[in-house]
């Protein structure tokens, strides 16, 4: 029977469930928010393969969590976050190693791309992210 590997965090049951956290050297849950009281999780900012997460540099941390945490405020505008059973969000890219994770590929489900832009140019001169669409229904943001 193969080992099981050693995990740092007591509500972690596989190595996918927890991530070093290199700004404050500590580890995290990867169902953890990534924008305090958010829908945007940890494991959606990180790739699939759980083998690239220690490459994650605190400079990437930091520009994930402010990107996050601009998004969450412009479901905030949207409205209607505390009435959700599960997260609207669909990442389809997010960091990588050798990307800076200060941009990401998303949509979210039951708002349209255009609801979605409105809200944003609401409150760009807050964000200051630079928000555009692509093949619908996905949305690039990049921090400005």
């Amino acid at each position: 029977m193969a080992e099981r590997p050693a995990l740092h965090l007591p509500c972690s049951s596989c190595e996918q469930d927890e991530f070093y956290d290199p700004s404050s050297n500590r580890w995290r849950y990867t169902f953890s928010t990534a924008a305090y009281d958010s829908w945007i999780l940890w494991k959606d900012a990180l790739p699939a393969n759980h083998l690239l997460w220690p490459m994650l540099e605190r400079a990437d941390f930091l520009r994930i969590k402010r990107l996050a945490e601009r998004l969450h405020q412009i479901h905030q505008v949207i409205g209607g976050e505390s009435r959700l059973g599960d997260s609207p969000w669909v990442f389809r890219s997010w960091w990588q190693p050798g990307g800076d994770g200060g941009s990401c590929v998303f949509y979210m489900r039951e708002v349209t791309t255009d609801s979605f832009l409105a809200a944003a140019k609401r409150i760009s001169h807050k964000t200051k992210l630079v928000v555009e669409p692509l093949d619908d229904p996905w949305i690039q943001a990049t921090l400005g």
